[in-house]
């Protein structure tokens, strides 16, 4: 009689630990592409630069971050119109996952760079640089160094979830 009791009971502890395992996140799934066009528009409307941002053409940028051309699909870039200022964005779309571990590589050496050349140059942009916001999410790398890095990394939260 007590068996009769705890099967349904037992049936029903095994069906919500099936619908919880269900519900946990996929570590393994791929994340959603950014739309590189929107991104951008938000940033450079979200008042986040002390500094004139010019564009940049893709074949331009690709050289300025010493990257390969095939790595990258699409990117949307501007910097310093004047070089007064280390301010600037990079927003690019990799061939793939491993692509996009190289052209990060190329940003964190490029804020490297930078620093080197602020220290003795412009030393108070300094702590801009190091404030500089470098995320991957899936085939894509987001490089905003700003004057507002709070404000910057919330736009890049609306993008990239976690």
């Amino acid at each position: 009689m007590k068996m009769k009791k705890a099967l349904p009971l037992l049936l029903a502890l095994l069906l919500l630990t099936a619908c919880l395992a269900g519900c946990g996140k996929d570590s393994n799934a791929t994340p959603k592409p950014v739309d590189l066009t929107k991104l951008s528009q938000a940033i450079d409307g979200g008042g986040l630069f002390d500094d004139t941002l010019s564009p940049l053409d893709q074949a331009t940028a690709v050289s300025l971050f010493g990257l390969q051309s095939a790595d990258v699909v699409k990117c949307v870039v501007s910097c310093s119109a004047a070089n007064t200022t280390p301010q600037e964005y990079a927003l690019f779309q990799a061939a793939d996952e491993a692509a996009a571990g190289r052209i990060a590589q190329a940003v964190h050496d490029r804020i490297a760079m930078q620093k080197d050349v602020y220290y003795s140059y412009a030393p108070e942009q300094l702590p801009t640089l190091d404030g500089a916001i470098v995320e991957t999410s899936g085939v894509d790398v987001i490089y905003i160094c700003a004057g507002d890095a709070a404000a910057a990394q919330t736009i890049v939260g609306q993008y990239i979830k976690p």
